[in-house]
């Protein structure tokens, strides 16, 4: 992970702050999340007033206490989104056409009496892809 700027370092704290009111909403709350977390009251004060950014094993462990990424955590934009897994249809449409290139390829070359698809597979393999990103 890259180094924050001083206005993503301010965001971090803010966001450390807000979501340790969330989680921790009673009186010592920032004593009961130094606890959880494994660091001082004093080192969490310090991350909260942004004069110090925890190390990248402590903003995952403020993450999945407070059961968001680090993106998030650090108001930074978040990644491309996960892949969802796709249905048993959609995995032999695809299927379906890995096969067609394949034979598609195959066809090309021996009507042109070519042992390689080259640019022709490049097409399928692009038309593959674009059905993937519309699939998923």
């Amino acid at each position: 992970m890259q180094t924050l700027t001083k206005s993503q370092l301010k965001r971090l704290a803010e966001n450390i702050r807000t979501y340790r009111d969330k989680q921790f909403p009673e009186r010592g709350g920032n004593n009961r999340l130094a606890k959880v977390i494994g660091v001082s009251p004093q080192t969490l004060s310090q991350w909260i007033n942004g004069s110090r950014m925890p190390a990248i094993e402590k903003l995952q462990t403020l993450a999945t206490v407070f059961g968001i990424s680090i993106q998030a955590l650090c108001g930074l934009p978040e990644s491309a989104k996960p892949p969802r897994r796709l249905t048993k249809v959609q995995q032999g449409r695809l299927a379906a056409i890995d096969t067609m290139i394949l034979l598609l390829t195959r066809q090309r070359d021996a009507l042109l009496g070519k042992k390689d698809g080259g640019d022709m597979r490049k097409v399928f393999l692009a038309i593959k892809e674009k059905v993937e990103k519309e699939i998923t």
